[in-house]
């Protein structure tokens, strides 16, 4: 079987097979020798059904490599290390989400606590007395009990975050501990990505894809035009469920998909997408969380589903991020930790460009963090400035 058939009949891109290949971890069976085709079979169909166990339970590409070949008692030995690991990490990110309070037990699971906080931050900042942007909707997608826990459960955490606010009322510190490490990046990237898409649609952008769209009320407010959101099936599944509950009215359509596991280009045309039209792709507060090869494999999918003009808006970690010394960035990467959810990629400007041109997408703006402060937060007296190390990006492709 050649490749692209393999890779739609597993659900995995072709470049993910290519990369396989070049690290070792899933060699093709047959190497045409006149075109250079790749081929696999069931051999090799059952090695890839092994590799995608192993990452579902957690284990690195490094893990998994060894694991394949390795005897038995070694694999054992390790699903038990792997457990005891998961176990450890489930106590923590359970004792993390008890502060949010209980779930009903027919509710879908929800949204990560990264996701919660984010909406969060991105209600308290609306509803502030100089927002820099305008949602009314977002307030509704959390009952008052819930955003009631949150608050104390960031309130909680001031003894790490910012001792010096231990002697300060609540009211005055809540909005302090917002301000400064909830709500900056969220904020920044709200406003720019907001931004590039209003001149997206004026320039004859058709469509708009929102990848890990978690909480984003766009298509609740109001668009010009369609609205696809992308996210795993229980983080959506929720998100639907507080839409239903708030009575509100979603434009969006749709496409739940585990990011490890499904083809972004299929499961998008499957709901109805159309790769000839002019589209804006949102992919935000994301890209930090995941390795590199992994955000490499998703420019290649966005190039794929690109037509000329099509552009990607994205926000970045920039080299200094994981080195920083500035406190409120050490919490950010320590409570990413502690949530299960690790940050992994930072990026220089020539990386980021160099890694966007190579599938096509030329820098049509990009900001650093100093040049976010200067554009959205200078001048602002509430403590809100923005996120050191985090900058955004507005890529447009021209074309492979």
């Amino acid at each position: 079987m050649k490749i692209s058939n393999f890779a739609r009949e597993h659900g995995i891109s072709a470049r993910t097979l290519r990369y396989y290949d070049e690290i070792g971890l899933l060699r093709p069976t047959r190497v045409d020798d006149e075109n250079g085709y790749r081929e696999y079979d069931d051999m090799a169909a059952e090695r890839l059904r092994a590799i995608r166990f192993y990452q579902t339970v957690g284990f690195s590409l490094e893990e998994v490599q060894a694991l394949l070949d390795a005897p038995e008692d070694a694999r054992l030995a390790a699903f038990e290390r792997q457990r005891a690991r998961l176990t450890h990490q489930r106590d923590r990110l359970d004792r993390l989400i008890a502060l949010l309070g209980p779930q009903e037990e027919a509710k879908p699971k929800q949204a990560s606590l990264t996701s919660l906080l984010s909406a969060f931050a991105r209600a308290f900042h609306a509803s502030s007395d100089a927002p820099l942007f305008h949602d009314d909707v977002i307030r509704q997608l959390m009952t008052d009990e819930e955003y009631a826990q949150i608050s104390r459960y960031i309130l909680d955490g001031r003894a790490f975050l910012m001792p010096d606010l231990l002697d300060l009322p609540d009211a005055e510190a809540l909005q302090r501990l917002v301000n400064t490490q909830f709500a900056p990046a969220t904020v920044a990237r709200t406003c720019f990505s907001e931004a590039c898409l209003q001149t997206a649609i004026r320039t004859g952008t058709q469509q708009a894809v929102i990848l890990g769209a978690g909480m984003d009320t766009l298509a609740l407010r109001g668009v010009e035009v369609p609205v696809y959101e992308v996210d795993h099936p229980l983080t959506q599944a929720d998100k639907i469920s507080r839409i239903r509950r708030s009575a509100l009215s979603s434009a969006a359509t749709y496409v739940p998909m585990d990011f490890t596991l499904d083809d972004l280009p299929s499961r998008l045309r499957e709901a109805g997408f159309d790769p000839a039209r002019k589209t804006l792709f949102t992919w935000l507060g994301v890209s930090y969380y995941l390795p590199l090869d992994v955000v490499d494999d998703m420019l290649a999918d966005l190039a794929a589903l690109s037509t000329r003009g099509t552009a990607v808006v994205l926000d970045y970690a920039d080299e200094g991020f994981f080195t920083s010394k500035v406190r409120r960035v050490q919490n950010m990467i320590a409570m990413a930790q502690a949530a299960g959810e690790p940050l992994k990629t930072a990026l220089s400007e020539a990386q980021l460009t160099a890694l966007l041109e190579r599938h096509g997408f030329k820098v049509y703006e990009l900001l650093t963090w100093r040049e976010l402060q200067a554009r959205y937060f200078a001048g602002r007296r509430d403590g809100l400035s923005a996120f050191e190390h985090i900058g955004c990006v507005l890529a447009v492709y021209n074309g492979a």
